[in-house]
């Protein structure tokens, strides 16, 4: 086996590199031959379709598929069978668990922006407990603490006949289990993000593989609360030759580039390679905004969105954004963080067939005002009329149990033609006629008018906004690597733990990586914020 090294750093065009190598690999050992290793399911999932625009449905319908192209622990989970997870069982494990020892919820190991602690009373405890086994850190040198939750968490399993996501990789690893049947060549992507744990099994598992390919940039190592570390990359004995670096930034312009590699520079070990910016001057400049007074940053938000252009906000923590989203619903600016879509609160738009903003937009399809001559001004069917009337009150139905009888219609013959007169009182068929905003807001029911409220406002702003991808992303620096946006706004706020970190003299290393990040996302414009408090980085600029 030969282990080989591609180092990316940000907008050098690692994932189309690596998805190059994938196409040919495939070429010559065939789809089983090739195995895809991404850290997270999103990431995962980019790469599958680049490889191959179908692969993302022949993934949910084909396990040989799947067990080739996914998380570490996808993977392992198809590998064993795919035994019930532990934690996804947290309110269970709450109904038998000491208080000290109870669990805030499921924790979905590809959900980077929850950092273990300030939760349930034994979420610090399951925090120190993952991290140990992560680093593989033996059991006699844990915490007393640690040592007594994994007892009872451990007895807990085996008596329900669960597995936890460690477990998936442990038992990996202990037990010898091979790698998926045929495999010849392995890419694990964003290596830096790995673990001990993880990197063993890789390894372990390259001893089947003709070749090994291990791409990651250490400077964009984020996850070392979790146990990554890219000291095993560092260090790795690997020749030149066997080492491969993506040099050009096709995103980060020279004045932005200077300056996030005056951050990166200070890390205490990493791996100098070349890295030479666009071939654009781009800007920095800094905002009075603060992450609580955000209206400066909304004016600047609006006037680069009117310009055509994508705007990213980003923080270190996931409430210093609370602020900014209340504002952006409040004025009607779409927003959303495609990276995290099981973020509700950062995606109040999802465009699936039942969201409130479809049902509305379904219902003002008639709207000549909106539409002009393209209004359709004929029937609906029973479910195009149940989903825009399902949350009207019951004041505007024609006579009692009118919605029940559009919900059945809806089921069983969802295209069947409604007219108006049938279900709805004469008193508003004329508003229902013509797609009436102001009748459709006035009677929502009370409990859904606050989820309505945001895409009204949007469709007020401007109607085709609630159709286009939104121009704003909202999100952490951690759920946003690998992806870009013209101008990006950071805060330099750091949580009570991370200016811990900052004021230690060996945790600023994991803060130095997390702005570095948030800078080299930019391909024009760098804002950067006011701090609300002296708990945080000073920009030097």
């Amino acid at each position: 086996m030969q282990e080989f090294h591609v180092l990316g750093p940000p907008g050098t065009g690692k994932t189309t590199y690596l998805t190059r190598q994938i196409k040919a690999a495939r070429e010559r050992y065939d789809e089983r031959g090739v195995m895809v290793v991404s850290f997270t399911r999103t990431a995962a999932a980019e790469i599958a379709a680049r490889i191959d625009p179908e692969a993302g449905k022949r993934r949910r319908k084909d396990r040989t598929t799947a067990a080739r192209v996914g998380t570490l622990h996808s993977i392992c989970f198809h590998l064993l069978d795919q035994p019930k997870i532990a934690d996804k069982m947290i309110a269970k494990w709450n109904e038998v668990a000491a208080s000290s020892d109870q669990l805030c919820g499921a924790k979905d190991f590809e959900d980077p922006d929850w950092n273990g602690s300030g939760f349930g009373a034994g979420d610090d405890k399951m925090s120190m407990v993952q991290r140990m086994r992560a680093t593989m850190t033996p059991f006699t040198a844990w915490p007393t603490e640690a040592q007594g939750f994994y007892r009872r968490w451990c007895k807990w399993k085996d008596d329900e006949g669960y597995m936890d996501f460690t477990d998936l990789i442990e038992t990996c690893v202990t037990k010898k289990v091979p790698p998926p049947a045929g495999v010849r060549v392995a890419i694990l992507d964003e290596a830096q993000d790995s673990t001990k744990l993880e990197l063993t099994l890789m390894r372990q598992w390259a001893e089947h593989f003709d070749k090994l390919v291990i791409a990651y940039d250490d400077d964009q190592a984020l996850f070392t609360w979790r146990g990554a570390t890219p000291d095993s990359l560092i260090e790795a004995p690997i020749s030149e030759n066997q080492k491969r670096i993506l040099s050009q930034s096709y995103r980060v312009p020279r004045v932005i580039h200077s300056f996030a590699m005056s951050w990166i520079e200070k890390i205490s070990a990493r791996v100098t390679k070349p890295y030479l910016p666009r071939d654009v001057e781009g800007s920095i400049e800094t905002t009075s905004a603060t992450f609580r007074h955000v209206q400066p940053l909304i004016n600047e938000i609006n006037t680069e969105i009117a310009a055509g252009r994508t705007f990213m906000v980003l923080a270190a923590c996931s409430y210093m954004l609370n602020p900014i989203v209340s504002v952006l619903r409040d004025e009607g600016i779409p927003f959303h963080n495609p990276y995290r879509l099981t973020r509700g609160d950062w995606n109040p738009l999802r465009n699936a067939k039942g969201s409130l903003a479809n049902r509305l937009w379904t219902f003002l399809s008639r709207n000549s005002t909106i539409h002009g001559d393209g209004a359709f001004l004929e029937v609906w069917t029973a479910k195009e009329v149940y989903a825009w009337a399902e949350h009207l009150s019951a004041a505007v139905f024609a006579r009692r149990g009118a919605k029940s009888e559009l919900k059945k219609l809806a089921k069983e013959t969802p295209n069947d033609v409604i007219r108006d007169e049938e279900f709805f009182r004469p008193e508003h068929r004329s508003a229902i006629y013509n797609g009436d905003l102001d009748w459709y807001e006035r009677n929502i029911l009370p409990p859904k008018q606050r989820g309505f409220s945001y895409p009204i406002r949007i469709i007020r702003r401007d109607p085709k906004l609630i159709t286009e991808t939104p121009k704003v992303v909202v999100g952490t620096v951690h759920s946003v690597k690998g992806s870009e946006s013209d101008v990006v706004s950071i805060w330099p706020d750091l949580s009570p733990n991370g200016f811990g970190h900052w004021c230690s003299s060996n945790g600023k290393d994991d803060v130095r990586r997390t702005f570095y990040v948030a800078f080299t996302r930019a391909r024009e414009r760098l804002l950067l914020g006011s701090p609300r408090s002296t708990a945080g980085v000073e920009w030097g600029v």
